[in-house]
């Protein structure tokens, strides 16, 4: 197992973290869900490894977080902690399990937002 050696420590005493510590285990669904939101929502995509999947950036530039799960899957430990520490307001949140869910959040957050969110930004500086 190739590695490095951590401290000072002697040979015998080291130890070695090799630089494939963790995979990735990415959710069955993800690549089809992000090359359909990509070309079919024209929304641009950002992965992440932790603590969830995707940073979303809709048309307007408005951010939102998904999650994308397997149906009957659970969030993990750490992603329950996350889920339960995010304030809503810098970027919502959605778990999807299925195109058609992932669809329907991208539409949904496309009708709740003005033609010119200029108008927004003008109205909260008031």
């Amino acid at each position: 197992m190739r590695g490095v050696r951590l401290g000072g420590a002697s040979h015998a005493e080291s130890q070695t973290l090799s630089i494939h510590r963790y995979s990735a285990s990415r959710d069955e669904n993800e690549p089809e869900i992000v090359n359909y939101l990509r070309e079919k929502c024209n929304v641009k995509i950002y992965r992440l490894a932790k603590p969830l999947d995707l940073i979303v950036q809709m048309r307007d530039g408005t951010l939102i977080l998904m999650e994308i799960k397997m149906p009957g899957k659970r969030h993990t430990p750490a992603q329950v902690r996350f889920l339960e520490s995010w304030c809503a307001k810098p970027a919502p949140i959605f778990t999807v399990h299925s195109i058609e869910e992932a669809e329907a959040v991208i539409q949904a957050m496309e009708d709740a937002m003005p033609e010119d969110i200029s108008d927004c930004y003008e109205q909260a500086q008031q």
